[in-house]
């Protein structure tokens, strides 16, 4: 039960993320998104910056859960490119995470 329900502030996260970015996605629309408690939610991740700290770490995990399964004999170059296709296809279904631009 705990892990549904971490998993669905995730793709709660990951959704708001894609389509608001980092300053749109808000701690109450993650809590209603993913169907849980605001004050559940916190009981989980303590603020906005650890959410999006989690998604984008599930998002990492499941990168290299893609490379880890691609052909060990495949070239380089066609890793690098089931990668690319892999981050569009999700960026295109409006589930990759957006950050703010770093000023530095």
């Amino acid at each position: 039960m705990l892990l549904a329900r971490e998993g669905a502030i995730i793709a709660a996260v990951n959704q708001l993320l894609a389509e608001k970015g980092y300053e749109g996605m808000t701690v109450d629309a993650v809590a209603a998104l993913a169907g849980v408690a605001k004050a559940s939610l916190y009981k989980h991740y303590p603020g906005k910056e650890d959410l999006a700290v989690a998604a984008l770490t599930d998002l990492l995990d499941r990168c290299l859960a893609h490379v880890r399964a691609l052909p060990p004999q495949l070239p380089d170059k066609e890793k690098l490119r089931a990668v690319v296709r892999w981050a569009l296809k999700l960026h295109l279904a409006r589930r990759m995470p957006t950050l703010p631009a770093s000023n530095g």
